[in-house]
């Protein structure tokens, strides 16, 4: 049984062992940019410029490029999709690529550590015997960064400060959009710093959302017994949806009216993850 190590000084390193190491790190997935837009007028799709790491190797696209596929003549709908196909053979070792599947299901992709290997981003849907996409909706199934603006943060300053009285709730501190992922989920985390005015006050952090599972919103209750300080609260709710739809979701805090006092807002982050 043979005990190996690397990468070390003076030690040659193949390609695999790089890739079986960097994988575990560098898992498959856009880092930016790579969006993808289906054409109404033509059986084709335009993939934007950005960054994606394909089984741990980086592939970069500086330019938009157009995707062009055959438009089927069957009597069913057809999924085409947008993949990324590492190849050690070639001297471009990464390339993006454009398929059709036989159907509305998923092609049986490639994943050879050693040799061939093939990401999906998404696909759009291409109807029986059209020659063009209906839309330019895009479904995709890669890991991939919120859009811009999706998040929110805010640090309020000493005149936006955002006082919660005993027995007062304050829902929308703070609204966030995000788009459901493949799968129709936005899992929503919510993290806020707030100024505990007096001891024993009981201050409950609130989600609410279109399309969120759980107990009216509610996730965890704060309750401080020592005197005045600053505490930091985190939520988490989950929200279902069709892929590709918007969700939107706003943060709130009530003070439970046996509270000794109130609660001062410094600062809130509300961070959509789609799945």
């Amino acid at each position: 049984m043979a005990q190996t190590s690397y990468p070390f000084s003076g030690q040659s390193v193949t390609e695999t062992q790089y890739r079986a190491l960097a994988r575990t790190y560098a898992p498959d997935m856009i880092r930016t940019g790579l969006a993808c837009t289906p054409s109404t007028t033509g059986p084709s799709i335009t993939l934007g410029s950005g960054m994606a790491t394909v089984d741990g190797c980086a592939y970069t696209l500086d330019a938009p490029i157009t995707l062009q596929v055959t438009p089927p003549s069957a009597s069913y709908d057809r999924r085409a999709w947008v993949f990324l196909r590492m190849d050690t053979s070639g001297d471009n070792r990464i390339t993006a690529r454009l398929r059709l599947s036989s159907g509305t299901g998923t092609p049986a992709w490639t994943h050879d550590g050693s040799g061939v290997w093939e990401t999906p981003i998404g696909f759009a849907l291409l109807p029986a015997n059209r020659a063009a996409f209906p839309s330019a909706a895009f479904t995709y199934v890669i890991a991939r960064p919120a859009a811009a603006g999706a998040g929110a943060r805010t640090h309020m300053s000493a005149e936006k400060l955002q006082g919660v009285g005993r027995g007062t709730t304050k829902r929308s501190l703070l609204t966030a959009r995000a788009t459901y992922g493949p799968s129709g989920i936005v899992i929503w985390v919510a993290d806020m710093d707030m100024w505990m005015e007096s001891t024993n006050i009981a201050a409950v952090l609130s989600i609410d959302c279109d399309g969120g599972q759980g107990a009216s919103g509610v996730w965890r209750s704060h309750t401080l017994n020592h005197g005045p300080c600053m505490m930091h609260s985190h939520g988490v709710r989950v929200a279902q949806g069709k892929p590709g739809g918007s969700c939107t979701a706003s943060v709130g805090l009530m003070v439970e009216a046996t509270s000794s006092g109130g609660v001062t807002v410094d600062e809130c982050a509300l961070t959509p993850i789609s799945i």
